[in-house]
């Protein structure tokens, strides 16, 4: 008896999906699907657009005024009752049209576009895991959204913040912590571990769901397989540091670039960056558009099947983007393979966060700035020995000084100050702020933050030099 060599390869049995469909476009609960001859509703992960148009018969003028803007569009599709909602979001733009008929067009934003308009002033030590910091984000500077689909993460993320939108903060921890996230129906964010969701219900497959491909294959445009890096040292020396991958340069060509960094200073740290980004940029992606049918379970950052055998395609992919297309229910769907970022590449992102300063750290909301070019800020009757020299507040003569700025007057009462200064030996100096025009000064220590005991709106600041070296060449109070 013989016995043959055997292989087992992993089949799959596609199982025709429903082709019963239903769907409603609502604006602010009200049934707009009939009117609707053209629209078009985009999904991602947060760090790409959301956007919709929706076009409108208006031939009887009954929508011409009625949108101004900020309205509600939720649009349902399932294959059972038509309630789920799967794209919602606001009104951003109302545009009459005319050709054959009278149209109005509605440009919109699905709710994950809301996260562009705050901005975030933080800074996080290592002490909190990126999802823990992603709930607070949440729970800080935007209430209205939640955070019930945030998964866990063993990430533990140096980053400081300045004035930077939530949207781009998000992007942060994602990037820090391998994970995708995205904003549902139900303004409730989902951030999981990038490759951890595959849809079990919907895939893309041919002679089924699959309609056309548009394009699929390798992306070759971002390749990098020579990586140069200019740096600085202490002495103000170029440091310079190239990395070749000959492999990917004989596939491909040379494809250069050059990374300019003066915050690098020294060698090992310029090797670092050149090595992770040739590492992470040498090879190309696996990437594809495909138009389908609708998929309506399917979420931004979840893996899906596609399966064409002709062409030779049979995996899993990440979904970073989709589009649908009604009343035609089709969708252009954009997939990729996870591409991950080098840890010596996420460790240096890291590091570089981690060395960032924050400009208004205590989200002050008012400043009082001295430049000190002239004496026109300086209350010349109540100073002594001060004077101005290229630019710098300093002593007169001998080893003291006193200087008390002009009155100015705030609309509301000031309750926390924070100082600001540069200049040299300014640690010699005291520092001293009123809120009652000067009647009682509070000691302000430089760089933190201090409540006011007494709030008032009319304010001096006192500073007291003790040192006749001390030159203070700018100076702010921020306050609110």
């Amino acid at each position: 008896m013989i016995v043959l060599p055997q292989r087992k390869v992993r089949g799959f049995i596609w199982v025709p999906r429903s082709r019963t469909s239903k769907y409603s476009i609502e604006i602010d609960g009200v049934d707009v699907t009939n009117d609707a001859i053209q629209s078009s509703f985009t999904r991602a992960i947060i760090g790409q657009e959301s956007p919709c148009s929706l076009t409108l018969i208006d031939s009887d003028g009954r929508y011409a005024e009625l949108y101004k803007g900020g309205e509600v569009i939720n649009l349902k599709y399932d294959f059972a009752e038509g309630t789920t909602s799967v794209w919602k979001g606001k009104i951003e733009k109302p545009k009459k049209k005319f050709t054959e008929t009278y149209l109005l067009e509605l440009v919109g934003s699905h709710f994950q576009s809301e996260l562009l308009d705050i901005t975030v002033t933080e800074s996080f030590s290592g002490t909190l895991s990126a999802s823990a910091i992603y709930s607070q984000l949440l729970t800080t500077y935007l209430s209205t959204h939640t955070s019930t689909n945030v998964a866990s993460s063993t990430n533990f993320p140096v980053v400081s913040w300045d004035n930077k939108p939530l949207w781009d903060c998000i992007v942060d921890l994602c990037n820090f912590a391998d994970f995708d996230a995205y904003v549902d129906s139900n303004k409730d964010h989902h951030f999981f571990a990038r490759g951890s969701i595959t849809n079990s219900t919907d895939a893309i497959v041919w002679q089924d769901t699959l309609l056309d491909i548009i394009s699929f294959g390798k992306d070759s445009v971002d390749i990098k397989n020579r990586v140069i890096v200019y740096g600085e040292d202490k002495s103000g020396l170029p440091i310079v540091y190239r990395t070749d991958d000959a492999v990917s340069q004989t596939a491909n060509g040379v494809k250069e670039l050059v990374i300019k960094d003066s915050s690098i200073k020294t060698y090992a740290a310029a090797k670092e960056l050149g090595d992770a980004t040739l590492a992470s940029q040498k090879d190309s992606a696996e990437k594809g558009e495909l138009s389908c049918l609708t998929l309506p379970s399917i979420n931004p950052g979840e893996f899906v099947w596609i399966t064409n055998p002709i062409q030779k395609i049979h995996g899993e992919f990440r979904v970073t983007k989709y589009t649908w297309f009604l009343p035609v229910e089709q969708m252009k769907v954009i997939v990729g393979k996870e591409e991950t970022i080098p840890q010596a590449f996420k460790e240096r992102k890291l590091a570089e966060q981690q060395g960032k300063k924050l400009a208004n750290p205590f989200k002050m909301t008012d400043s009082y700035n001295f430049a000190f070019d002239d004496l026109g800020q300086i209350d010349t009757g109540l100073s002594t020995n001060v004077t101005i020299s290229n630019g710098s507040l300093k002593i007169d003569s001998g080893s003291s000084g006193t200087m008390i700025s002009k009155l100015v007057n705030t609309a509301s009462n000031v309750t926390a100050v924070h100082f600001k200064v540069s200049g040299d030996f300014i640690s010699s100096a005291t520092y001293h702020f009123s809120t009652d025009n000067g009647d009682t000064y509070q000691q302000i220590n430089l760089e933190e933050q201090t409540s006011i005991t007494t709030s008032g709106t009319a304010i001096r600041v006192k500073i007291e030099l003790n040192n006749a070296s001390t030159l203070i060449d700018n100076f702010v109070a921020l306050y609110r």
